[in-house]
């Protein structure tokens, strides 16, 4: 930041459990998402309710196949190729992003986040202060949420929640 003599960045513990809480709803929420679109698939594909579908995130292109006939019960091959594409396995990053965050919380321990407080004094501020001036002191002050591997919250979510919107849509003309 241009005009910044210092700043001072300080931990914020405990973090208050209800940022943990609300974005574990969040992610939680575009999780499932995609959990529900593969189960209207499934019973859209195959007539019939699919009991145990979900929307896979596979790291191998094995680990993707075992899932085809459990999590993607029901869904045709066509479909299928379309979910393959999402997977990390296939290159795609966002849903294993997705997938690291949302698992602790499905597995019921609270989404980590770690806080950070900043305060950045401008350098028109110390100068007065260093000839005995009286001053207003200016400065920034910010706070930065993170998750546990350091992922910032704001622009992690602001990354997936397009990318599950775009999944969504793209499937919205097979239910017409």
């Amino acid at each position: 930041v241009r005009g910044v003599l210092g700043s001072l960045s300080v931990p914020i513990r405990p973090v208050p459990p209800i940022i943990s809480v609300m974005l574990g709803e969040t992610i939680y929420n575009l999780r499932s998402a995609l959990d529900y679109l593969i189960y209207e698939l499934a019973a859209f594909d195959s007539g019939s309710i699919q009991n145990g579908t979900q929307f896979p995130i596979e790291d191998t292109p094995d680990g993707f196949r075992r899932r085809r006939n459990t999590y993607l019960k029901g869904v045709k091959d066509e479909h299928v190729a379309i979910v393959k594409t999402l997977q990390p396995c296939c290159g795609c990053d966002w849903t294993r992003v997705l997938r690291e965050i949302s698992n602790p919380d499905k597995h019921r321990r609270l989404t980590f986040a770690k806080a950070t407080s900043t305060l950045a004094i401008t350098s028109g501020s110390t100068e007065a202060i260093i000839t005995g001036q009286p001053v207003d002191v200016k400065g920034d002050f910010s706070v930065t949420v993170t998750f546990r591997d350091g992922l910032p919250v704001v622009e992690t979510l602001q990354q997936l929640v397009p990318q599950v919107t775009q999944v969504l849509n793209a499937f919205n003309s097979e239910f017409k």
